[in-house]
């Protein structure tokens, strides 16, 4: 059975045709986990009609915790020995679960992983931005996986959680992470990292809406997000530590790639940012402790970064350690 994870907040817009979606797929042993997060428009009505209506269907519903504390309420609820998350402005092809589970089968893997769609909420004809269809399979271990993630191939297809069914043992002492935005990138690359097989079947079986409103598009939350997603790839550096060298090394120039972006957002924005100097020190400190596995490229593109940087001390201490770093 697979246990198909729904975290609700404010979708009733979307909310029918997502679930519609997931009850009418081709593969029909499912139980659907509709987790109301504080909803305060008619989402909760909707999911109690659902509820009514299909066995399959059950409903948590909670004070306004999260994603993350929806998904993990409902993976503690669980009891397929498959899981899958969707969101719940998003809906999914019929034959999904179908599809992906017969490549679980066929290569023994622990993560399906299929392709999606973009649709935009505005236009009522999405195909003019489809590009064309493949159905290719490629078949990973765990390890070759995550360098895929890591070295940008496939990166976002594969770090996300939806568009995947995942073996039920890979959540075993793994949750998400409450009050963090970017959640998936504090878990994914662990549960990609178990698996002995990850498919990616690249036909595109799920439908990924992008609205305004959205968690992923609000500017304003990807502001205040910067340091949960540098938080998440730096917890990737010390996982890999004391553990595979090569993934440790790409891990750590991952995390560097990351630092470039918040500090080109922080000079663009000459400082009105929620992203501050003593958050930025926080960054060359940990910078500092790996700077023998970066390329020194990287650090070019610093220097060039830095004719920007207001904060002068700041400025002269980041220069310094780049130029320490050029000689080696």
């Amino acid at each position: 059975m697979i246990s198909v994870i729904i975290p609700i907040y404010n979708t009733g817009k979307y909310l029918e045709k997502c679930i519609e979606s997931v009850l009418n797929q081709t593969y029909t042993d499912l139980e659907v986990i509709l987790v109301n997060d504080g909803s305060t428009d008619n989402s909760l009505d909707i999911c109690r009609e659902y509820e009514k209506k299909d066995p399959r269907v059950i409903l948590i519903s909670q004070e306004n915790k999260g994603l993350s504390a929806a998904r993990n309420a409902a993976l503690k609820a669980a009891k397929g020995d498959i899981f899958s998350m969707v969101d719940s402005d998003d809906y999914l092809e019929p034959e999904m679960f179908e599809l992906m589970l017969d490549k679980m089968n066929e290569q023994d893997a622990d993560i399906v992983a299929c392709n999606y769609r973009k649709v935009y909420e505005n236009l009522k004809d999405n195909s003019s931005y489809d590009e064309e269809e493949s159905e290719a399979v490629h078949v990973y271990d765990g390890k070759e996986a995550v360098k895929q993630l890591m070295e940008g191939k496939n990166a976002t297809r594969l770090i996300v959680a939806h568009c995947k069914i995942y073996k039920k043992h890979l959540f075993e002492q793994v949750l998400y992470p409450e009050g963090k935005v970017h959640e998936d990138e504090f878990v994914t690359y662990l549960l990609i990292y178990k698996s002995k097989r990850v498919v990616f079947f690249e036909k595109k079986l799920y439908n990924y809406m992008q609205r305004q409103g959205s968690i992923m598009s609000e500017i304003a939350n990807v502001k205040l997000s910067v340091f949960d997603k540098s938080d998440a790839l730096y917890e990737r550096v010390r996982y890999f530590e004391d553990g595979d060298e090569e993934l440790f090394v790409l891990a750590v120039r991952r995390y560097l790639e990351e630092y470039l972006k918040v500090l080109r957002l922080y000079v663009r924005s000459k400082g009105r940012t929620s992203v501050g100097v003593s958050q930025m020190q926080q960054f060359q400190d940990r910078i500092q402790d790996y700077k023998q596995y970066l390329e020194k490229q990287t650090y070019k593109n610093l220097c060039h970064i830095y004719k920007g940087v207001r904060c002068d001390m700041w400025k002269r201490q980041m220069k310094n350690m780049a130029k320490k770093i050029l000689k080696k």
